[in-house]
């Protein structure tokens, strides 16, 4: 648990996704799910998972940063979507409004 202390002094996210701990919840994690996207699962298709999310971000709840209950399988594109990062990359429709007279 050295690692969730660090990370709770330091904020230093980075040295606690290198730290042992981490990496071995995130393996029991992906063995629990079988590799497969939780997200897309529930869709009802395949997609082998590339990353474990945290429901509740390290940031806001860093005790159960290596809780596994706390986590979920899932593909980079989901997880994409669940934080909303490709909402800056999409591109706005344009709106046309008919000229009123």
């Amino acid at each position: 648990m050295d690692e969730v202390e660090n990370l709770k002094r330091t904020g230093d996210k980075r040295k606690f996704y290198d730290s042992p701990g981490w990496r071995r919840v995130r393996r029991e994690a992906l063995t629990r799910d079988r590799n497969a996207c939780i997200c897309c699962k529930d869709k009802g298709k395949y997609t082998r998972a590339n990353t474990v999310h945290h429901v509740k971000e390290i940031k806001d709840v860093p005790d159960l940063a290596l809780t596994l209950a706390n986590l979920q399988s899932v593909c980079h594109a989901c997880h994409e979507s669940i934080h909303d990062r490709n909402a800056s990359k999409r591109k706005l429709s344009k709106v046309y409004w008919p000229e009123q007279w």
